[in-house]
């Protein structure tokens, strides 16, 4: 269940921490940010109790980083370093990927609608495994016959690009009978294609 918020500074870690240490019992799965706008995701609805104690947990969080001693305990092997510089640098590249669109979208006048039916869309991007599909894209082939629901920008935004490829690769785009209708096929490919260059699995 996912509940949304305007928070701005805010501290990923810091905040995950604050709600996993109070007394909210649905488990928390996850929490992404993106500019201001903050997405706290539960395994279930919360109940009335716990929600108020969210919004309060919310409102307090000062975005402040957890002190040292907290993050810096952990040390990394050698694998573990290397992929933590991977992870980043798909951050890097998801963080400049979603100015680039952000621009691309002002310089064509998406209007609030657009915007809004995007970002409802771009977090429940479905994908119907058919044969056709896992013919085309192995990948799905243990999963024929399921319909799944992605949340793609958190992918985006985490860093998680080879999974969020096969999504645009895959999900089902806009069919554009609708002026909002913003997540397009055009849209899917150049997402696809972008994430793909990046990788090295596609050409520019």
């Amino acid at each position: 269940m996912e509940y949304t918020f305007e928070k701005s500074p805010c501290n990923i870690p810091a905040l995950t921490k604050e709600i996993d240490d109070s007394s909210i019992a649905t488990d928390l799965t996850s929490l992404t940010l993106y500019g201001s706008a903050l997405s706290v995701n539960f395994e279930s609805a919360l109940s009335e109790s716990d929600e108020t104690l969210l919004d309060a947990i919310i409102t307090a969080h000062t975005g402040d980083p957890l002190p040292d001693y907290i993050v810096n305990h952990i040390e990394l092997n050698e694998t573990q370093t290397a992929q933590l510089a991977t992870d980043n640098a798909a951050r890097d590249f998801s963080s400049k990927l979603t100015a680039v669109l952000k621009v691309f979208n002002q310089g064509q006048g998406m209007n609030l609608a657009q915007s809004l039916w995007a970002h409802h869309r771009i977090r429940a991007l479905e994908i119907v495994v058919t044969q056709d599909l896992a013919n085309a894209m192995s990948v799905f082939s243990p999963l024929v016959g399921q319909t799944i629901v992605i949340d793609a920008m958190n992918l985006v935004i985490s860093g998680d690009v080879e999974t969020a490829y096969f999504v645009f690769a895959a999900a089902t785009p806009d069919d554009e009978s609708e002026d909002y209708h913003a997540l397009t096929a055009q849209f899917m490919g150049f997402m696809r294609n972008q994430i793909g260059i990046y990788l090295g699995w596609e050409s520019p």
